[in-house]
């Protein structure tokens, strides 16, 4: 497992948390947010480009 900055190619569809907004916001505005200097978003995977947390 590893952090990283999240970035086009990590899986954000298929993302679940368990939490309905977190997993809306993941998969819809994070990407936008973190380009545009809104917010610093760092994910969690499974050392490919899968997101775990």
């Amino acid at each position: 497992m590893q952090f990283e900055t999240l970035d086009n190619h990590h899986h954000k569809k298929n993302f679940d948390c368990g939490d309905i907004e977190i997993n809306c916001y993941l998969q819809t505005m994070a990407n936008q947010h973190h380009k545009k200097g809104v917010a610093k978003v760092h994910i969690l995977t499974d050392g490919t480009s899968t997101i775990i947390g």
